[in-house]
């Protein structure tokens, strides 16, 4: 095997690429996987939900996976760097699929993964957003909210993608689990608010613990030596405290890899690389697409799944391909 070439070329260092990577390296075919150093989750101090890991620190977390993974299995690497382009080739019939990191170096491999994640984009234009978020500002109240229980009040933010009438209800029940009261915030959107006030049953005489709030969002403001406390300042000088804020935020896959390839995407609040299941290969053979980048759902022990079920359909391919 020339220098740089492998059989397997993972972007991504996180929950995914890593599961993909060591399921690969117990039948010896050999890996490549790009870190970039980005993780969605960096600024989360502690990961939930995944039995076994529960309340550990993510960073810490993927950092022993990483360690393990060298540790046992001499046919991977890890490459810290980020990728900068990707390209399909084809010749004498034999395809690779070259991919060129941020360093420059230049690198082939039989078979391509996709385990970029995502990225959210906070809204720019309510000030004091980006500096309440994660420690004030939850956008998933499975992954945090918990320690927030018995809140006399938290707040639903019904701006950017979340100024629908379903997303303020569901939010705001989800909240409802957390708090003693909840404030929808509309932030000054007369039509949300009277959707909501002629909606299902989210403003109503036998939930009084749910309750409206129209006036524009000035700014928000994270209290000062309080777990994830906020104060929302409005148009008219009001102050309100929040014991927390619920907001989804958009998203979008990190990198371009996708358009370069041309593979098919789906929309589902943001575009998300098109997958067949179960072993999530896209719309170009010896492409995988796994985690976060080829799932509505953005969750920990769905993106091990993803990466495991990427392994079998890999290894399929890679040992019945007979190459001259």
């Amino acid at each position: 095997m020339a220098k740089n070439e492998t059989d397997v070329l993972i972007i991504g260092g996180g929950p995914a690429g890593l599961s993909a990577a060591v399921n690969l390296a117990r039948s010896l075919h050999t890996v490549v996987v790009f870190d970039s150093g980005k993780y969605r989750n960096a600024l989360l101090p502690h990961l939930h939900g995944a039995v076994g890991w529960d309340h550990e620190n993510p960073s810490s977390v993927r950092a022993q996976m990483q360690k393990d993974l060298l540790a046992r299995y001499d046919t991977t690497t890890i490459v810290p760097a980020a990728v900068a382009t990707v390209a399909r080739t084809e010749n004498g019939g034999k395809v690779r699929f070259v991919v060129t990191d941020a360093e420059g170096e230049v690198w082939t491999g039989r078979k391509l993964v996709l385990a970029t994640g995502v990225s959210d984009v906070l809204p720019a234009n309510v000030p004091g957003y980006e500096s309440c978020w994660v420690n004030g500002i939850f956008h998933c109240l499975t992954s945090q909210g918990f320690e927030e229980r018995d809140s006399e009040s938290a707040g639903v933010l019904g701006i950017g993608d979340c100024a629908a009438v379903f997303a303020c209800a569901r939010l705001s029940r989800q909240a409802r689990q957390l708090a003693r009261q909840v404030r929808i915030f509309t932030d000054g959107n007369a039509e949300l608010a009277a959707q909501l006030k002629a909606g299902p049953g989210i403003l109503t005489s036998e939930s009084p613990s749910v309750s409206l709030e129209e006036r524009k969002i000035v700014r928000l403001e994270k209290v000062p030596d309080k777990t994830s406390s906020v104060i929302v300042h409005l148009e008219d000088g009001t102050a309100l405290t929040e014991g927390f804020l619920v907001h989804k935020p958009k998203m979008q896959v990190n990198g371009d890899f996708h358009k370069q390839l041309g593979l098919e995407t789906f929309t589902f609040g943001h575009e998300i690389i098109k997958v067949s299941p179960p072993f999530h290969e896209t719309s170009i053979k010896g492409v995988f697409a796994i985690g976060d980048c080829a799932s509505a759902q953005k969750v920990f022990v769905h993106a091990l799944s993803m990466g495991s079920f990427a392994c079998a359909g890999l290894a399929a391919q890679l040992q019945m391909e007979v190459e001259a």
